[in-house]
């Protein structure tokens, strides 16, 4: 059986091994009774035959069927020739064997070219045979371009690239690649290589954050405090201390004001004198021409007239002044005034409700007589030295009652440590129950020393010669630092 077809000037690229043309197919079946059948098959193109290749194959089944057609094989003869080809292939068949024969051909001339495929089978046997032809026709007519074709035609001795295509799997005709493993060992020192300089580029900061980039995540450490010289720490550097030099100021720096927390003392009252404080001014009252009606509750007057008048105290220490009543009477003889009554609580006087006439003191219904010049307590808290004028033309009170403390745990000589101690009082200045009057020293009790008026106190341990004496709140600096004094005005009440 002969299968004439014309292959016209086509050519058509498939994956297997042989060069890229036409892909003629021939499958025969060939059906015996028993055993090994004989056959060949003979294959050429017009013109010579420059070779001819014979070998007797045994068809492999799982691998050599109709599937196969322009794949990989295992069972092939393949020739080449630009001269004229033609091959022969026998192979032994089984009962019910298939054979496929792929016979690329590639027609490189101008004109059609014709391929015959024959069949020789022994008589008797039943054979089946299936051709199948693809062919793809080839321009062969050049056209003329002004332009560089794609790739340029090699015009140097420099190799041409060419772009290549990536193929999942082996191209047919073609072995597989197996990745070559090497066993590979750490080294420090360069292999005979060049030595690898690190690329250096300039990198600028920037708080924007980049196209593309991923956000910070800050990254957390477990610190634990120690007390020992970090240079005993592996790892660590020693320490050293920042010294700044730092200045005085009395003005109070911004935000600042919760810091300082001022310290509270408590004053006691004296009544004899603190040594070197300032001289109290008298309170002193003219009685006028006095009065010929008796005043409730004074004593019978021999002269029939009565001398009165009011001072002005604060004796509750609530930093109001209230009226203290008083009244001379002449009780032994015309004109001679030998005494004084006194009330705190109204002008009624000798009330004893709440005491005695003679207990020096006043108070709700508690008032005082006196027939010479003594101390008396005038309300509560504050004690006057009480004087008056025989003929009844005045009478004078002067505060009697000083509050003095000593302040210690404090640092006045500059060393760090607060443990020098200074002292404290307050005076009455004009007898009228407001305190208006504070003087500080250093190392004693002894107040008035040196420059009052200079807010400075010197530090002495013992004994200081320059102290201070304010009316009011005032800096003053104690030895080597400076504080701010405000002190109470009615320390009765508690100072």
């Amino acid at each position: 059986m002969s299968i004439a077809k014309r292959i016209r000037r086509k050519t058509r690229a498939f994956r297997f091994s042989g060069p890229t043309g036409v892909l003629a197919g021939v499958l025969i079946a060939a059906v015996a009774g028993a055993g090994a059948v004989g056959a060949v098959l003979t294959g050429y193109i017009g013109g010579s035959t420059g070779m001819t290749v014979g070998q007797a194959i045994v068809v492999d089944r799982e691998n050599f069927t109709t599937k196969d057609i322009g794949r990989w094989t295992d069972d092939k003869a393949v020739t080449f020739n630009d001269e004229g080809t033609g091959l022969t292939v026998a192979a032994e068949f089984q009962v019910g064997d298939t054979m496929v024969l792929d016979v690329p051909l590639a027609n490189a001339s101008d004109r059609d070219a014709s391929a015959i495929t024959t069949l020789n089978v022994s008589p008797g046997l039943r054979k089946e045979i299936e051709a199948f032809w693809s062919t793809e026709e080839r321009t062969t007519t050049p056209a003329a371009r002004t332009t560089t074709p794609s790739p340029a035609p090699v015009t140097s001795t420099v190799p041409q690239n060419s772009d290549t295509v990536a193929e999942p799997a082996p191209p047919i005709g073609t072995a597989g690649i197996n990745a070559q493993v090497s066993d590979t060992t750490g080294t420090t020192s360069s292999p005979g290589l060049a030595t690898s300089s690190p690329q250096t580029a300039n990198t600028s900061t920037t708080t924007d954050k980049p196209s593309g980039a991923q956000d910070n995540a800050a990254r957390a450490a477990t610190t634990s405090a120690a007390t020992n010289d970090p240079a005993d720490v592996p790892g660590s550097t020693a320490i050293t201390p920042r010294t700044t030099d730092s200045g005085n100021t009395t003005t109070q720096p911004t935000g600042l004001a919760g810091l300082v927390t001022a310290r509270t003392v408590t004053f006691g009252a004296v009544t004899a004198t603190p040594n070197g404080t300032p001289a109290i001014i008298a309170q002193t009252v003219g009685t006028g021409a006095g009065t010929t009606i008796q005043p409730t509750g004074a004593p019978t007057s021999q002269s029939g007239r009565w001398y009165t008048g009011q001072f002005q105290v604060d004796v509750n220490a609530d930093g109001v002044k209230e009226n203290v009543a008083f009244v001379l009477t002449d009780t032994a003889g015309a004109g001679t005034y030998n005494a004084m009554d006194l009330s705190s609580d109204d002008s009624t006087f000798g009330e004893t409700t709440g005491g005695p006439l003679s207990n020096s003191m006043t108070g709700p219904d508690d008032d005082e007589r006196i027939t010479a010049s003594g101390d008396v307590r005038l309300g509560p808290f504050y004690t006057f030295t009480v004087t008056f004028l025989a003929n009844g033309s005045s009478a004078s009170i002067t505060s009697k009652t000083w509050f003095t403390t000593t302040i210690s745990g404090t640092d006045l000589d500059g060393d760090g440590s607060a443990d020098d101690t200074f002292y404290a009082a307050i005076t009455d200045i004009d007898s009228d129950g407001l305190y208006d009057r504070l003087d500080l020293s250093i190392g004693n009790s002894v107040f008035g020393e040196g420059n009052l008026t200079d807010s400075v106190v010197d530090y002495s341990a013992t004994d200081n010669t320059n102290d201070e004496s304010i009316s009011g709140a005032a800096d003053v600096k104690m030895g080597a630092n400076t504080f701010h004094f405000t002190f109470d005005t009615t320390p009765g009440g508690g100072a």
